[in-house]
C-alpha cells in the first residue's frame, strides 16, 4: 500500500525588515526587534511594518502577503533640513 501524502500545510511567508538608521520595528503592534531583522513562519495575509523613530515619528508600512512570499521592507529616514550646515 502506499503511505497517506501529508496533509496540506500552509507554506510559510516573511517579512526581511531594515532600515537606515537602525531602529526598532513592530508587526502587527508587537515588538520583534531592531533592524535588520527578519520575521517569519508568518501565514498570508496583511501585516503593519511600523518603524519606530522618537526623533522623526513613527512610520507604518502595509504589506500584504501571499502563500510563501517573502518581501524586503525598508524605511530611510533623510537628514533634517533644520540639521544641515552650511560652511563658510
Amino acid at each position: 500500500t502506499r503511505p497517506e501524502p501529508p496533509p496540506n500545510r500552509a507554506i510559510m511567508s516573511g517579512l526581511d525588515i531594515t532600515s537606515s538608521p537602525s531602529m526598532e520595528v513592530k508587526v502587527n503592534g508587537k515588538n520583534v526587534g531592531t533592524t535588520p531583522t527578519t520575521v517569519d513562519n508568518l501565514p498570508e495575509g496583511t501585516y503593519e511594518v511600523t518603524f519606530v523613530d522618537p526623533k522623526h515619528g513613527d512610520t507604518t508600512m502595509v504589506v500584504e502577503l501571499g502563500e510563501g512570499e517573502f518581501k524586503r521592507v525598508h524605511h530611510s529616514v533623510s537628514p533634517d533640513a533644520s540639521d544641515a550646515r552650511v560652511g563658510d
